[in-house]
């Protein structure tokens, strides 16, 4: 072998060794999914007093009777979060449960889950189960595509109805009426029905109801028996069936029904009330999207779901309005972790904001638009948010400019910046980009304007002075919505929104109000290497290194020094596992690794840059392969991930490193075989942990990086060592302090 190919094979023998390091040392566990249950879809009442409810962010129970909440995710039960139907199979309680994506999950008693996936595989075009109704040992689901019978003593589906009647191939089926050995259908184009007692599937077993009948609604929602009366809910209002035709007999768009018997409740989006009574209960400022009603031992309940808030409970005259323990939203844009742990989120600043909200010792609290009264409305444009070290909360917004909510005795008051008060430039249209804060505790912030004249940058102190600066390169490019600033205070604002601006880069010399020393310049893919003008995220690591996310990949600006002192900047240009990648957010833990959310999963970069890892839906919970924002905390190794569906935690081992010893070894005693492994905490700064028998014999070396490290009770060989006492010796490279413990191993199945 040639000195060459020697040297080949050690470098070789290196790497492979290293990146087995650093996937023996790279775990991510204790998942947990925070999804927003405000938004609810269907929901039933069981014999116990549970209401039982199918949100957008999974399921929940609340009892009626303590108030108390119990919470359903995807971890270790449902597959799908977006719950569209729910129902009880009278015959054994069983609880089913249709999902958005075609999913038919079943809880059963004692917790125990099954999943259908059947529909979901058959490859509709729209899968979504809207109504389940049973009847002897059969289910009814009413499906996006049509009708289909699924037998719940085998749990195998026996039938399709995809053309039913008259109706075009595949109609949706919204709801399902059961009456008298007839199954009634509410479609999209009409009211069909057949015989229970013979084949569904053929098409002349339905009897369709439609214009010719005088059903002239275009969508029909819901049907009820009332008074051996067939009605219908429909977006032209209330149909009543007399002598086979329909007669209207209220206009306004109905959502759904319910009754006891004597009365016929229904719902609108405004208000719910009796068809023969004109007392209702209004919802304002809330819209209904539908209610349950529930009639038993000469008591009356009545829940009504409203759009994104909850529900209330309606007994009699008096109402209670509940709100399920978790975020407001599942549609998250932006996440931060500040200095005591707390992990701070928003929503994408569309109408359907909901503020900001905050995960505090294992609990939810929520600021909306309504806990702030008329200015609160503004919240609903946040899309961005910051924490500053002082406790206000710094919320960039779509069109509201700059809002502060200010930390006064733990509670919060709001305040706007934008053009009556700030020097904004956006006729009437404020768009703030992503703030960042320096080490005398200003805010910085880009002001983004595309192709127009004005500040591209402001900065608000202390005082709450703003001052603005416009872009001393090209003058009317505003188009910048990230921003950071590295060690030597110099701004760095990338263009995203497609508007391809590349970076901006300014220092003011610390002199503010004196322009005459400042420092800029811009990067483009025609002066640099940039990899692309349209930059969709930012981050510096903790050497200093600028990372930029892009479409198609990522950048490294190596010497961002370079900006100050009249050098040429180096960008390296990509990094090749993430080529053609879209980088939506990049965070950097506390182990100098990088992690990238992108719309293919979540990439996990060593501090060289090398992928540790790849997460995706097929090998986490992840939520979503879009993941649209990151956030980690450094003194507790916890990573959060951001996306449209809510936000998924796990714990990582990025974990700061302590400023001495103080070692801790769990579980013990410890059994490799039944527990997998040991977890070593209390480290310094890039530890050696050498472990080895009580009389001194070498077992094993694992290095780590932060406070954080695992042992999985091999030896140097891969065996797992045997039965007795072991001994943890470490050393610092960095502080050179040592210590170390005892442990102990039982070897045994």
């Amino acid at each position: 072998m040639t000195k060459t190919a020697v040297c080949l094979y050690i470098y070789l023998l290196i790497i492979f060794t290293f990146n087995l390091y650093s996937k023996n040392q790279f775990r991510l566990e204790n998942w947990k999914s925070h999804t927003s249950k405000w938004n609810i879809n269907a929901g039933v009442i069981d014999k116990e007093k549970n209401f039982w409810a199918a949100s957008d962010g999974g399921l929940f129970k609340f009892n009626l009777v303590d108030s108390s909440f119990t919470l359903f995710t995807n971890i270790n039960e449902l597959i799908s979060l977006d719950l569209t139907t729910i129902a009880i199979n009278p015959a054994n309680g069983d609880i089913y449960i249709g999902t958005a994506d075609g999913i038919l999950e079943i809880l059963k008693a004692g917790n125990q889950w099954e999943h259908i996936l059947d529909i979901k595989r058959a490859g509709f075009t729209n899968p979504k189960i809207k109504d389940i109704e049973f009847f002897e040992n059969k289910a009814f689901i009413a499906c996006a595509f049509g009708l289909t019978v699924f037998d719940t003593d085998r749990k195998v589906f026996i039938e399709d109805a995809l053309n039913i009647g008259n109706f075009p191939p595949n109609v949706a089926v919204n709801k399902i009426l059961i009456h008298q050995n007839k199954i009634w259908l509410a479609t999209d184009a009409g009211i069909a029905h057949a015989e229970l007692d013979k084949p569904l599937a053929p098409r002349d077993a339905w009897i369709n109801y439609s214009y010719s009948e005088g059903l002239y609604a275009t969508i029909i929602k819901d049907l009820i028996i009332y008074q051996n009366s067939l009605y219908a809910s429909t977006d032209k209002g209330i149909f009543k069936l007399v002598d086979n035709n329909f007669e209207q007999i209220l206009d306004t768009e109905v959502l759904n029904f319910s009754t006891d018997g004597n009365e016929l409740f229904f719902s609108t989006e405004f208000f719910f009330k009796s068809l023969t009574r004109d007392n209702y209960f209004g919802s304002y400022p809330h819209k209904i999207i539908g209610h349950i009603s529930y009639f038993n031992d000469n008591e009356n309940i009545t829940i009504a779901f409203y759009q994104n808030y909850g529900f209330a409970v309606f007994d009699g005259n008096s109402s209670k309005h509940f709100l399920p323990p978790t975020p407001s939203s599942n549609n998250i844009k932006s996440l931060i972790v500040d200095n005591k742990g707390q992990l701070w989120a928003c929503s994408d600043g569309t109408s359907f904001g909901t503020g900001f909200m905050v995960l505090s010792g294992g609990k939810w609290q929520n600021f909306t638009p309504f806990d702030f009264g008329e200015i609160g409305s503004k919240l609903r444009s946040a899309y961005l948010i910051n924490v500053h070290p002082k406790g206000d909360i710094i919320l960039s917004t779509k069109g509201n400019g700059l809002i502060l909510a200010k930390n006064i005795g733990n509670k919060f008051e709001l305040a706007v910046y934008d053009e009556s008060n700030a020097p904004f430039v956006g006729n009437g249209f404020t768009v703030v980009g992503k703030t960042a804060i320096d080490n005398k505790g200003t805010i910085w912030m880009p002001q983004f304007g595309a192709m127009s004249s004005g500040p591209n940058l402001l900065s608000f102190d202390t005082e709450y002075n703003f001052r603005a600066f416009v872009n001393r390169i090209v003058p009317n490019q505003r188009s910048f919505i990230h921003l950071v600033i590295d060690n030597w205070n110099t701004k760095w604002l990338a263009s995203d929104n497609g508007y391809s601006g590349g970076i901006y880069y300014f220092n003011e010399n610390n002199t503010p109000d004196d322009p005459n020393d400042d420092i800029a310049g811009m990067l483009t893919t025609s002066n640099s290497s940039l990899l692309d003008n349209n930059c969709t995220a930012l981050a510096i690591d903790r050497n200093g290194l600028i990372w930029v996310g892009t479409p198609t990949g990522i950048s490294v600006i190596m010497n961002p020094l370079a900006a100050i002192t009249n050098s040429q900047i180096v960008i390296r240009k990509e990094i090749r596992d993430l080529r053609n990648i879209f980088v939506n957010d990049i965070i950097v833990d506390a182990l100098n690794n990088k992690w990238i959310a992108t719309t293919n999963g979540v990439f996990v970069l060593d501090p060289d840059g090398v992928t540790i890892e790849i997460l995706t839906t097929a090998n986490s919970p992840l939520l979503s392969n879009d993941v649209r924002c990151l956030a980690s905390d450094i003194k507790t190794g916890k990573i959060y991930f951001g996306t449209r569906f809510g936000i998924s935690e796990a714990q990582s081992l990025s974990v700061i490193p302590l400023s001495e010893y103080s070692l801790n070894c769990y579980p013990q005693p410890f059994n490799p075989v039944i527990e997998g492994d040991m977890i070593i905490e209390g480290l310094e700064a890039d530890s050696d942990i050498r472990i080895v028998t009580i009389n001194g014999e070498y077992v094993r070396t694992i290095k780590a990086s932060g406070s954080v490290a695992v042992w999985d009770g091999r030896d140097s060989s891969g065996r797992i060592v045997d039965s007795g006492v072991y001994l943890i010796l470490t050393t610092s490279a960095k502080t050179g302090n040592s210590s170390y413990t005892k442990i102990a191993v039982i070897n045994r199945n």
